[in-house]
């Protein structure tokens, strides 16, 4: 896979991102045009490491990438611009993007002090793929990051050689939007999903689900609504719900003296058909995380929490608070180093952590 984090020193490339695993390079060998930027000191601790540096392009109307790709292969395309107030003007910039000579896309980065994030799905024709940005009014076009997925080809059938994702729900962050493009083997449960149809890789990220069913022996496996088999990423079609017990718990495996970041996802979908949204609880062990009520989330919800763990068992435990059974979707767990977030007790929840907004709008 391609993973740039544009305008990063060349003697500061590679790294491995913390939260992700990703493998990231300098930009510098993809193209001979622009300047490195950094963001405003005060969001070093707030963004991921791959949105500190940018690209921005003073000169010239017209500056691309060239990357090589292989010719008759569908790539899942995304570009994200994180301003961060890098020059100190408060400018916010406005340009457009192209994929080879055609537009893709118009970015306007005012009211957007997150950044956005854009997606393609593009057939190379060449070996070649030239990502551009043009300049469209008096401000410098950026780049903070460009990762490329390939994908199979039955992926997102179109009549054009390109389709732009404008609507795709992955996750809702209780709190905030995050990305999950994580590395090959961590914890990654697809919950409910069917014995037989596990292992499967979801070809959005390029991660290997499982099927929950090894590390708990309570609850039933539901599947959402069909209307929305169009519209989830697979992991979320299936989910486990507990019509019985008060306390139902997954038991992982895990390390001690060791932090994770856990992610949690929920999603209704209305598997059940009553339009009865869920609310109860989740626990790490004996301690409680936090209530999820998911009324009036249509798309379900995602939590997070860095923990350390202090034995070599990890229980992550749902609890029925009213009269709606507790229901999950995907379990994500992750390896952090023992410096990221340092806090007095053992867990830290993210209440807020910033990726990245889509200036479609559309959910990560």
């Amino acid at each position: 896979f391609i993973s740039l984090d544009c305008g990063l020193p060349i003697e500061e490339s590679p790294y491995d991102n913390e939260f992700n695993g990703l493998t990231f390079t300098s930009d510098s060998t993809f193209i001979q045009t622009g300047k490195s930027g950094r963001v405003h000191k005060d969001l070093n601790d707030v963004l991921s490491k791959q949105y500190l540096t940018l690209r921005y392009f003073p000169e010239g109307k017209r500056n691309c990438y060239s990357l090589d790709v292989k010719p008759d292969t569908k790539y899942l395309i995304a570009v994200s611009s994180v301003y961060g107030n890098y020059d100190g003007l408060n400018l916010d910039p406005n340009f457009d993007i192209y994929i080879g000579p055609n537009k893709w896309i118009s970015i306007n980065l005012k009211g957007r002090p997150n950044g956005t994030l854009d997606e393609i799905i593009h057939k190379s024709m060449s070996n070649s793929l030239d990502i551009c940005l043009v300049k469209t009014g008096t401000t410098s076009p950026i780049i903070s990051a460009i990762e490329i997925r390939p994908l199979r080809d039955n992926t997102y059938v179109s009549q054009s050689g390109s389709l732009r994702l404008s609507f795709r729900i992955s996750n809702i962050c209780i709190n905030f939007p995050i990305f999950l493009f994580f590395l090959l083997g961590f914890i990654s449960l697809d919950c409910g999903l069917p014995i037989e149809e596990s292992p499967y890789d979801n070809e959005f990220n390029g991660l290997t689900f499982t099927s929950d069913s090894t590390f708990i022996q309570t609850g039933k496996s539901g599947r959402v609504h069909k209307d929305l088999n169009d519209v989830l990423s697979k992991q979320y079609l299936t989910l486990r719900y507990f019509p019985e017990g008060k306390r139902n718990c997954y038991s992982l495996d895990v390390k001690p003296d060791t932090k994770y970041l856990i992610a949690v996802s929920s999603v209704y979908g209305n598997y059940d058909g009553l339009n009865l949204d869920p609310n109860f609880d989740i626990y790490i062990g004996p301690n409680k995380w936090i209530s999820i009520n998911l009324k009036g989330r249509p798309n379900g919800t995602l939590d997070e929490i860095i923990h350390k763990s202090m034995s070599n068992s990890l229980d992550i435990c749902l609890v029925k608070t009213g009269t709606t059974s507790p229901i999950i979707s995907a379990i994500e767990i992750r390896p952090l180093r023992d410096n990221t977030y340092v806090s007095q007790s053992g867990s830290l929840r993210l209440s807020f952590r910033v990726y990245l907004n889509n200036s479609d709008g559309f959910i990560r």
